[in-house]
């Protein structure tokens, strides 16, 4: 049964209609020397509109969603030469992901009929487009096919870039916490994310309902992200390696809000989200 379904999942990739007729290059400099944009299309379960090529560098990484459920776009490099062929291959629900896989992070998560978007720095390689969501039957999006292929030319580099932007505030992931470098304002903030700890960590954001905690995104979260979210998620980051960096803008209304992981753990041999070891943090905007 898995045998068949990385079958087709492969053969889809390989003639080409996972993704739409998007054009080869989908990134262009801005004139007045803005960041370039790379836009993505995704339906339920495929990427629908995804370039097979793109330039290094920071780039704003915009994903439409235009599925009818919540979807992220996981930008993961393929390191020393494998394939997504080997990813798919190699690949276990629940269990620790391949070691050649470096998080690169995307926006996350797009629920139906929503755009987002997050800075990355994109360096050259090979790189897998995934969906890890769960789906409501508690398959990964990228076990029904929501997978891609994406090569990102140019120079290696052994250091990234400088930041392009300048961040209002700083979240950073540790294991199993977070660290913020000043209360998170009222307003229009940018928020610079990095990832100090030893393993992959995303950045997800929910504006609680009233009368909910973090702990009922937790539990949300370990319900396979099934039933109701306890709030309004934020633009968010896709999970990043350790020592990486990406960049979010949200605007923050007046409430209380959560920062959590929902990557799941690389050392427990469970694939428990990280939520389940306490990372998470509660704070108030008045």
């Amino acid at each position: 049964m898995i045998t068949a379904m990385l079958s087709r999942i492969i053969t889809t990739l390989i003639v080409g209609t996972a993704v739409g007729t998007a054009p080869t290059v989908a990134q262009r400099a801005s004139p007045r020397g803005e960041l370039p944009v790379l836009t993505v299309e995704v339906g339920d379960y495929a990427f629908t509109r995804l370039p097979s090529t793109v330039p290094a560098g920071w780039t704003r990484i915009r994903l439409v969603n235009r599925g009818t459920t919540l979807h992220h776009m996981q930008l993961n490099r393929l390191e020393g030469g494998h394939t997504v062929r080997e990813m798919l291959r190699d690949f276990t629900p629940g269990r620790p992901l391949p070691t050649y896989l470096t998080g690169a992070g995307g926006p996350s998560a797009a629920w139906a009929g929503q755009t987002i978007e997050v800075v990355a720095d994109l360096r050259a390689g090979a790189y897998a487009v995934i969906c890890w969501v769960p789906a409501a039957d508690h398959k990964l999006h990228v076990q029904k096919g929501m997978i891609g292929q994406l090569m990102v030319t140019g120079a290696p580099t052994a250091t990234p870039a400088a930041a392009p932007l300048r961040a209002d505030v700083v979240i950073s992931a540790v294991d199993y916490n977070w660290v913020v470098s000043k209360p998170v304002a009222r307003g229009r903030q940018v928020i610079q994310f990095e990832n100090r700890g030893p393993q992959p960590h995303e950045l997800v954001i929910v504006r609680l309902a009233e009368g909910k905690r973090m702990t009922d995104a937790r539990d949300w979260a370990e319900r396979g992200q099934t039933g109701e979210l306890p709030g309004t998620m934020l633009n968010g980051v896709a999970a990043v390696s350790p020592g990486r960096t990406a960049f979010v803008t949200n605007d923050f209304a007046p409430g209380r809000y959560a920062l959590l992981c929902f990557v799941p753990d690389q050392k427990d041999g469970k694939g428990q989200p990280h939520v389940h070891f306490g990372m998470m943090k509660e704070f108030t905007i008045q």
